[in-house]
């Protein structure tokens, strides 16, 4: 992780304990000067991650969904933004420049895509529209978007040139999501016809990176795309259930738990 993602991921987390802080206050703590602590603060502000305020700033309040991110409103994102939110964070400290990323459809994947370092060089393959609306914006990112229908309520794009596109792009990380993981039925969505996406991606990459929070253990949705096995790793937060974390470690499967 670079210097710089380092002292971001410092700052929302500082935001995130105490509400808000101020430039004196993080120059301080990061022991640099107030005009970088305000380059960082403009930055995350552009990201849309946090709020200035005279003399500081506050956390984005993903709560209040606005005009900008109508689609949102009634989604999954609105569960659970806590977690999602720290292992969006986590997950985007992953990605280093030169990689080709693949993200996944799904709430937590949305976050991902927030917390991708600014001015990374990146290729990413994305399969939904707000995904990669959040890193269009991101200049030095070479973004691959899979083209077809938009699926209002789930925000995908889809169409069977987008899946040969996936088949035909190596990637060295993809961020899977999912709608229920289960021990013995393994890891499942809420449709058919995202089954297809989920595999093509996962087939075509490196590493196979599932992204949820803990409410998802034990849950079962209607369609079935893989089983826990066939993924490298987990990130999720600390409220995993024991038995889950003992299967997960005895697949060999790389667990990454954030904190609170």
């Amino acid at each position: 992780m670079s210097k710089r993602t380092n002292r971001m991921k410092v700052i929302i987390d500082l935001l995130r304990k105490n509400g808000k802080i101020s430039v004196k206050e993080l120059s301080q703590h990061l022991l640099t000067s107030p005009a970088t602590v305000r380059r960082y603060l403009g930055d995350l502000e552009d990201d849309g991650i946090i709020r200035r305020i005279h003399g500081g700033a506050i956390l984005q309040d993903y709560y209040s969904i606005d005009d900008t991110n109508k689609y949102l409103v009634g989604k999954e994102i609105e569960k659970h933004v806590k977690e999602k939110s720290k292992i969006g964070m986590e997950a985007a400290s992953l990605v280093h420049p030169g990689e080709t990323i693949g993200f996944d459809l799904g709430s937590t994947t949305y976050f991902i895509a927030k917390y991708i370092e600014r001015n990374i060089k990146i290729n990413a393959i994305c399969v939904t529209f707000e995904c990669a609306i959040e890193l269009y914006h991101k200049t030095n990112i070479n973004l691959i978007m899979t083209g077809g229908y938009l699926h209002r309520n789930s925000d995908l794009i889809s169409s069977d040139e987008g899946i040969e596109i996936i088949k035909r792009i190596r990637t060295d990380k993809v961020f899977i999501s999912t709608g229920g993981i289960d021990k013995k039925l393994g890891l499942t969505c809420f449709h058919d016809s995202h089954v297809v996406i989920k595999r093509t991606l996962m087939e075509s990459s490196k590493k196979v990176i599932l992204v949820s929070d803990s409410s998802k253990f034990g849950t079962v949705t209607p369609s079935y795309y893989a089983d826990l096995s066939e993924i490298d790793a987990l990130i999720t937060d600390r409220n995993i259930p024991e038995e889950y974390k003992n299967d997960f470690e005895s697949l060999g499967v790389e667990l990454i738990i954030v904190d609170d």
